[in-house]
């Protein structure tokens, strides 16, 4: 609105709006603005949310500026998802090769973490499903709810959770119960929606913080997990936490909520692979050494058949010779 409170620019877009109306084909909400030299505007923004945390940082581009920002960011977000598409297809061979459960674990954790991380930047829904507005509203608490179950499988499976004390494991079946739950009321619309946003953020705050009790416990037991993991879930949690106090503005950096998750996982992902790669590596020489083991044996027990033959051959001349000395 210019000083005589005539519209001069209007914008209608959200979530409910298929890609292609917005204004600017951007994954994020980017409107092309037209201002006259020495002249001042009033800018009002109507918004609503259903349910997520809202947050409106207004920054001001020219067309070079932002064409540079845009080059720059897609450079390094190249970087996190093509090593999230390095671990997926890497971690499946292993998978398909071995044939162990658990690769599949972290697989599925992992390309599950990509797509909400995409669905979070926007890529998504600006490449997967551009015409659909109900996936494109849902994706992000799906992705969420789903990878929070992959990783509760995975770490159930590594850490052997399942061993440990009854409280311990219903207390985890409670956890994974909630977060199905989540899930399904991520698909619905309403009030039961608005409210899944806050509750699966906090219950993901304290999975989290679960897993450590989980890890001291394995300690404790004498089944020390690997520096590896503990440093993983570390990452994780410190990340969950500036996710959600920058979300709720608490921790006032709009980098913080844009990055700080994509950051942590990035890391979390590094150590829970090194961790896995060292179970692989533990796996393979205790396999070549049982192989070993066995060719030794496979050595010792050639050796004393080939020991009692000759015995058994000099027994057999030995008697021959006593009956041929008899018969004389």
């Amino acid at each position: 609105m210019d000083t005589n409170n005539i519209i001069v620019q209007q914008f209608h877009t959200g979530d409910d709006f298929e890609f292609e109306q917005r204004a600017y084909d951007y994954r994020k909400f980017v409107f092309p603005l037209a201002f006259q030299p020495n002249t001042k505007y009033r800018i009002l923004v109507r918004a609503k949310s259903d349910g997520e945390i809202l947050k409106l940082p207004m920054k001001f581009w020219t067309i070079s500026g932002f064409t540079e920002f845009v080059s720059k960011e897609n450079f390094f977000l190249g970087f996190y998802y093509g090593f999230i598409a390095l671990v997926v297809r890497l971690f499946t061979f292993f998978g398909v090769a071995l044939r162990e459960r658990i690769y599949f674990f972290f697989v599925s954790y992992v390309f599950i973490m990509g797509m909400f991380q995409l669905s979070l930047d926007g890529f998504s829904f600006e490449f997967l499903w551009p015409h659909s507005s109900y996936i494109g509203n849902h994706a992000i608490l799906v992705f969420a709810a789903i990878s929070m179950l992959s990783l509760l499988a995975y770490a159930n499976q590594f850490l052997e959770f399942y061993k440990e004390g009854k409280w311990f494991t219903n207390t985890y079946k409670i956890f994974f119960g909630l977060v199905c739950f989540f899930l399904i009321t991520s698909t619905v619309s309403g009030p039961l929606y608005e409210i899944t946003y806050p509750l699966l953020n906090g219950i993901s705050f304290i999975i989290t913080s679960f897993f450590f009790v989980g890890i001291y416990l394995r300690y404790k037991s004498g089944h020390k997990p690997g520096i590896e993991v503990t440093l993983a879930f570390a990452f994780l949690w410190a990340g969950a936490i500036s996710f959600i106090l920058s979300n709720v503005n608490i921790i006032k950096s709009e980098f913080l909520a844009t990055n700080s998750l994509k950051i942590a996982s990035a890391v979390e992902i590094a150590f829970l692979s090194i961790s896995l790669a060292a179970r692989y590596r533990k796996n393979q020489n205790e396999k070549l050494i049982a192989e070993q083991q066995s060719v030794e044996r496979l050595e010792q027990i050639n050796k004393l058949k080939s020991e009692q033959t000759v015995t058994l051959e000099r027994e057999v001349k030995q008697r021959t010779q006593e009956v041929a000395r008899q018969n004389e």
